[in-house]
C-alpha cells in the first residue's frame, strides 16, 4: 500500500460559507425563512435556496444584509456538492456552478468593501476548485481586514491545494499568530507538513491540536497519517480509531484506517473501511484505489478491477 495514501483532507472546515443575518426582517415567516436561509436550523438544500430567495425577493433590506442572503443562498447551491481535495461531485452541475457564482458576485456588488462578501466568494471558488480565483478574492479580504484570521486559513488550503505547501503554512502560521489557542490552526498547518514530509514538526503540531481540543477529529486523522508514515502502526491504528469514535460519519478516518490495517495485513478489516468510506463518501477516489489494491493482494481481481475502473470515472 503506497504511503501517500494515509493521509487525511483538512478542508471542509474553511469552505463554511454560511453567514448568520441581522435579526431585522420582522414576521414570524420572515425571521423563519431568515434562520433557514442563513442555515442556523439544520435544513434541506432545497429548503434554503427557497427561504434565501423569499427574502430577495421580498425586498426592504439593507445592501450589506441583502449581500449576505446571496452569499448564502449561492452556498446552498453548492451545499455538499464538493468532495476529495475539491473536486466537485459529478451531482455538481453546470446550473448549480453558474447559480452560486451569480450570487457571490451580487454579494460583492452589494457590499463591495466587505470582507464578509470577498471571503464568501473565495469560499465558492474553492469549492469549485478555481483557486487563484479563491486567492486573489481572499488576497483582498486580507487587505480589509489584516487580521481575518478566516481569509488567512482559506488561503491557505487553497495554497495547498494547489501544491503550494511553503505559501499554505505561512498562512496557517499566521493564523496561529493571530489566534494561538485555536485548535483548528495547528491541525492544518500539521497536515501540511506531513505533505512535506517533515513528520517532526507535523506531530508537533497535530499533538498541540489535540491538547487544544481532544475531540479534534481531523487531528486524528492526520496525526494516524503521521504516524503510519513513521511506522508506527500501532499509534496510527489508535488514533484513526479514536477518529472514528469520535464522528462516526468521517469517511476519511475509515479510509486511514483501512490504509492501517492493509499495511498491517488485516486485509478483511481494510476492505470494510475502505467500504464504509466509500458509503459515506461515494466519490472518494483513494477509498475505491486502496480497496482495489487489497482485493488484488487478496487475488480478487474482478472486484480489484472494478474498484480501479470506477477510480478512473470519477478522476475525470
Amino acid at each position: 500500500m503506497g504511503s501517500a495514501n494515509v493521509r487525511g483532507v483538512i478542508v471542509s472546515a474553511a469552505f463554511a460559507t454560511t453567514i448568520l443575518l441581522s435579526p431585522d426582517i420582522g414576521a414570524a415567516q420572515e425571521s423563519q425563512n431568515r434562520s433557514w436561509c442563513s442555515g442556523e436550523d439544520w435544513t434541506s438544500r432545497e429548503r434554503r435556496l427557497a427561504a434565501c430567495t423569499a427574502i430577495i425577493e421580498t425586498g426592504g433590506e439593507p445592501p450589506s444584509t441583502l449581500a449576505m442572503v446571496h452569499c448564502n443562498r449561492g452556498s446552498a447551491y453548492l451545499d455538499k456538492r464538493f468532495s476529495y481535495r475539491g473536486k466537485p461531485q459529478s451531482t455538481l452541475n453546470k446550473e448549480d456552478i453558474d447559480r452560486a457564482m451569480a450570487d457571490f458576485n451580487e454579494a460583492v456588488r452589494l457590499d463591495p468593501g466587505s470582507y464578509q462578501s470577498l471571503l464568501c466568494r473565495g469560499h465558492g471558488y474553492s469549492a469549485i476548485g478555481d483557486h487563484d480565483r479563491a486567492i486573489a478574492d481572499y488576497d483582498q479580504a486580507i487587505e480589509v481586514d489584516s487580521k481575518a484570521t478566516q481569509a488567512f486559513i482559506a488561503r491557505g488550503i487553497a495554497y495547498f491545494l494547489k501544491g503550494n505547501l511553503d505559501r499554505a503554512i505561512s498562512d496557517y502560521s499566521e493564523s496561529i499568530r493571530l489566534e494561538p489557542k485555536h485548535s483548528l490552526h495547528f491541525a492544518h498547518r500539521g497536515f501540511a507538513y506531513l505533505h512535506k514530509k517533515d513528520y517532526g514538526r507535523a506531530l508537533t503540531d497535530l499533538d498541540k491540536a489535540i491538547s487544544l481540543d481532544p475531540k479534534n477529529t481531523t487531528a486524528f486523522i492526520s496525526r494516524c497519517g503521521v504516524y503510519a508514515e513513521m511506522k508506527d502502526l500501532a499509534g496510527a491504528l489508535a488514533d484513526c480509531n479514536q477518529a472514528v469514535w469520535l464522528d462516526p460519519k468521517a469517511a476519511l478516518a475509515y479510509m486511514n484506517r483501512g490504509s492501517v490495517h492493509g499495511r498491517m495485513k488485516n486485509y478483511d478489516q481494510a476492505i470494510a473501511d475502505f467500504t464504509e468510506a466509500i458509503r459515506l463518501e461515494p466519490t472518494l477516489v483513494p477509498a475505491y484505489l486502496q480497496r482495489g489494491t487489497v482485493l488484488k493482494a487478496k487475488g480478487e481481481l474482478q472486484r480489484a478491477n472494478a474498484d480501479f475502473d470506477q477510480a478512473n470515472r470519477l478522476k475525470r
